[in-house]
């Protein structure tokens, strides 16, 4: 349901719920020697199998004899925001005063039944809205006759208040994920984490008693639908979670309208690997659920009003959007080439049981192909008049198109001509960004004529955007920031297998045709242009799971361009930004490739001179920590500070303990370190990389360190970081070692003045530790 995105965008309700060692080392393969013999983890210190830390909370960590270490370098930061307090002031009022957003006002509005619901901030809060749209057919005719100012003002002198939301935060309700609707307007479902533990629970809301009257644990995802056999019930399907936070139950209740008790459960679908994923069509006529893992689709089914279950034809381990529109299933699979098929409800296979299910998912079938497009489909919106497609061409342009239906013409109408490829028209349309995160808006009414989206990029956190979708144009809602220009250029590996993408961003570039510096940069030996010389630069990288590198305006990215810092995006292999092959060529074995790929990118920047060692901060984050870990390690000479944002950094205990968070999903990223496992065995490239065992001694200065992990964070633990530092400690070779730790998880949102403290204090220690 699209308030989600209203929700997240809300700054009330965020505070209210708020080659490898130094020069000549290399990655050494051991296993095949051993296997046959014994397990090559009994060759392995115990100590690098497991995390001590893991068994105790932070507290006793921080006072413990054991973890001397990890309280001092929490020491270090504190004193150095003390000795930078000043600067970090000057850029904390920075941000104030600088506050971006959307300038877009207009109200947002879904209609579920027969009620419009919206949200409305008043001074101290903000409530949930519905307005009674009796004579449906009467406000259709408005939508066509009035402009939209006029149909915000007609619903709101109409409205009533369903459901104050600071009032339910005083019941434990906060930071709120989700909200739900069902389809008679009598419950409203509410997901939400609080304590930012990434714990989600479901309450439900019932509308005529005013109260919540029934709440659930570890609930990923929810839907109503409605059941026809009683107008007195509802039906809600919801996802469980394990131990692990992965969502391996599919599940449905029958609810009571009126009181919003439960009267019956039941087991639908059960997973024992993959990630269940659920999602409504946007007309809310058919449920959509799907077995994934890292964006890849292995087996889909569609749920309909009256409760039938169908399996969806599909090509298992695709990237795949699925939507709905008049008894079509459309079927969008994304990759540097991307298709769009489709499928008609009456040639689906009723699901009949987990047992007996043998669906054709996995073979080549996917439907009629209705059309094909040289972009990467980051997401899709469905409307009755079209099928908008969010695009990005490889690896950081994005783009919007369109996948525009035929209208029902009279069998009397001679002179109208439907449009070619089965009355389907694919188009794509032109927007003035170079680069960037695409991202569709709160587009909650189906029947819209238009669609609004966003484009982040950095400089410009959110510009908006809308497309007629009747007339095929795009118009900008926003003032776009000139100010700020990009480019993209290819390093070379060092083996001359392939070229690494690189997004280049600089206030400097506004000065020049980004074309002549893109064939400078690219063919002269080194820069000759004075402005983007040698600046300080800070380097992004991920290279995991096959996900893109965002390429968008992080927190930072404001006051660092204004600085006159070069931002680097590093696309390496094992990223998604050139689709699957890219993945693979980074992925398991080649895990080692996106580790070179980043090796070779910065060394391409300081022989461009577009920067220098001294200059050169990295950033990473989550899994890509991984490649920051190796970087300190293994080529510390690159660089003079790295900063590390939630880091996982201990997979190699992860692996080795199938309690772990999602560690199934790792071992489709890294294969496994036990045979018998029934993954790939990998366990000597597991080893290599990890950087928690990897640490040596080197005559090469260590670049400083900043590490910001959080208490609640089951994904990246902060006892990674603590165990990591252990042995950095050993080393006695850094003094320049930071580490904050938050109160907060892997992926809620922190309060607002700790996202601007936070980043207050990265920009002051980045720019103290690059030199001019």
């Amino acid at each position: 349901m699209s308030f989600n995105k209203l929700i997240n965008r809300s700054s009330f309700l965020s505070k209210l719920f708020s080659q490898l060692s130094h020069r000549n080392r290399t990655f050494v393969s051991h296993s095949n020697n051993v296997r046959n013999s014994i397990s090559y983890l009994n060759w392995v210190p115990e100590s690098e199998k497991t995390n001590s830390f893991s068994k105790v909370d932070l507290e006793q960590a921080v006072n413990s004899d054991n973890s001397l270490s990890f309280s001092r370098f929490i020491l270090n930061y504190k004193n150095k925001v003390k000795e930078l307090s000043s600067t970090i002031s000057e850029i904390e009022s920075f941000y104030k005063s600088n506050h971006e957003g959307l300038s877009d006002t207009s109200l947002e509005y879904e209609i579920i039944g027969k009620y419009a619901y919206y949200l409305v901030h008043n001074s101290s809060s903000l409530s949930l809205f519905r307005t009674p749209l009796q004579g449906y057919s009467r406000f259709r005719r408005l939508i066509n006759e009035l402009n939209n100012d006029d149909i915000c003002k007609f619903l709101m002198e109409r409205g009533k208040p369903l459901l104050d939301f600071s009032k339910i935060s005083q019941q434990g309700i906060s930071n709120i994920k989700k909200i739900r609707i069902s389809p008679g307007s009598d419950l409203i479902a509410i997901i939400y984490d609080p304590n930012l533990e990434d714990k989600h629970t479901l309450s439900i809301y019932s509308v005529s008693k005013g109260e919540i009257s029934k709440t659930l644990e570890d609930i990923g995802e929810v839907y109503f639908m409605p059941y026809p056999k009683n107008s007195s019930f509802t039906r809600l399907y919801y996802t469980v979670l394990n131990p692990q936070k992965r969502s391996h139950k599919f599940c449905t209740s029958l609810i009571f309208n009126r009181t919003g008790n439960f009267c019956s459960n039941r087991l639908m679908y059960e997973d024992p690997k993959h990630f269940i994923s659920l999602f409504k069509s946007k007309s809310g006529r058919v449920l959509f659920m799907a077995t994934v893992s890292y964006n890849k689709v292995f087996s889909a089914y569609m749920i309909t009003k009256s409760g039938k279950m169908f399996t969806v034809p599909i090509v298992s381990g695709s990237k795949l959007m699925l939507e709905y529109r008049n008894g079509l299933v459309y079927s969008v699979y994304s990759d540097v080439v991307s298709n769009i098929y489709t499928n008609s409800l009456r040639n689906l296979r009723a699901f009949k049981s987990m047992k007996n299910d043998k669906s054709n998912n996995g073979s080549n079938f996917c439907g009629r192909i209705v059309g094909e497009l040289d972009y990467v489909v980051s997401d899709i919106d469905m409307f009755n008049e079209a099928m908008v497609l969010y695009l990005i061409k490889p690896p950081s342009s994005p783009t919007v198109g369109l996948l525009k239906f035929s209208p029902l013409i009279s069998k009397n109408v001679t002179n109208v001509r439907k449009p070619d490829n089965n009355a389907f028209e694919l188009e794509v349309l032109e927007i003035p960004v170079a680069v960037g995160l695409i991202e569709p808006g709160i587009n909650m009414n189906y029947k819209n004529k238009s669609a609004k989206f966003t484009v982040n990029t950095p400089g410009n956190s959110c510009l908006g955007f809308e497309v007629d979708l009747v007339n095929k144009l795009v118009k900008s809602t926003t003032p776009i920031n000139s100010n700020v220009k990009s480019i993209v250029l290819k390093a070379p590996t060092r083996d001359g297998s392939c070229n690494i993408p690189l997004t280049l961003v600089s206030k400097f570039l506004n000065n020049y045709d980004t074309k002549n510096v893109k064939k400078i940069l690219e063919n002269s030996d080194y820069c000759k242009i004075d402005e983007i010389f040698n600046r300080k630069c800070v380097l992004y990288v991920y290279g995991f799971y096959g996900e893109n590198l965002t390429v968008c305006n992080y927190m930072e990215h404001s006051k660092l361009l204004e600085m006159g810092y070069t931002l680097c995006f590093a696309h390496v292999r094992g990223g998604g930004e050139l689709g699957e092959s890219w993945r693979e060529m980074g992925n398991k074995e080649k895990k080692y490739n996106s580790f070179y790929d980043l090796v070779d990118v910065i060394q391409f920047l300081i022989s461009k001179n577009i920067t220098s060692r001294i200059k050169l901060a990295i950033s990473v984050s989550s899994a890509s920590g991984i490649l920051g870990g190796c970087i300190y390690n293994m080529r510390p000479d690159l660089c003079s500070i790295i900063i590390f944002k939630l880091p996982y950094l201990d997979h190699f205990t992860t692996l080795n303990d199938r309690s772990q968070p999602l560690v199934e999903l790792e071992y489709e990223e890294f294969g496994t370190t036990k045979e018998d496992e029934g993954e790939e065995y990998n366990v000597d490239h597991v080893y290599s990389i990890d950087p928690c065992v990897n640490m040596k001694k080197t005559q090469a200065k260590r670049p400083a360190i900043l590490i910001n992990c959080n208490v609640n964070d089951t994904r990246a633990p902060w006892y990674h970081t603590a165990k990591f530092l252990d042995i950095l400690e050993k080393q006695k070779d850094n003094e320049n070692i930071l580490v904050k730790v938050g109160d907060y998880g892997h992926e809620g949102r922190p309060p607002e003045h700790y996202l601007v403290r936070t980043c207050a204090e990265e920009i002051s220690i980045i720019d103290n530790f690059l030199k001019d």
